[in-house]
């Protein structure tokens, strides 16, 4: 192997749960024209069941205010144990609920919560900054 092909960067992708065809849209746009590759991940039954297009994914930004809360809890917890290198961005009005969703304080999922609303460039800086700590599942 080259040393080129050693220094390529693997091209990020990164999957958005949204429920708002604007949001879900207007953030795949702006991530898309950043070099980034998104795709809309259908709702938290594709999130928890991780599927051989969701599978490359470095990341996933989830705007779960307007999911039920089971639906959501559940994808997490499956989503979790699936691929728990996967970074997840979770967007909401609601950022404590989030951060106390942990029942093992040891665990290491590898999750941010942004207050909502946030902006683009937010999401985008967070996912490229850890870029070299998330790697899509093999």
């Amino acid at each position: 192997m080259s040393d080129t092909a050693l220094d390529t960067p693997v091209p990020l992708s990164v999957g958005i749960l949204a429920q708002s065809d604007d949001t879900a849209e207007e953030l795949i746009g702006y991530l898309v024209r950043a070099g980034v590759t998104a795709m809309r991940i259908s709702g938290p039954r594709e999130l928890a069941t991780p599927s051989s297009h969701t599978q490359h994914l470095h990341c996933v930004v989830i705007f779960p205010d307007d999911y039920a809360a089971q639906a959501i809890e559940a994808a997490l917890a499956s989503l979790a144990k699936a691929a728990p290198d996967l970074l997840q961005i979770i967007v909401t009005r609601q950022p404590l609920r989030f951060l106390s969703t942990r029942s093992d304080p040891t665990s290491a999922i590898n999750r941010f919560v942004l207050p909502r609303p946030t902006f683009g460039w937010l999401i985008l800086d967070t996912v490229r900054s850890n870029q070299q700590t998330t790697k899509p599942p093999s």
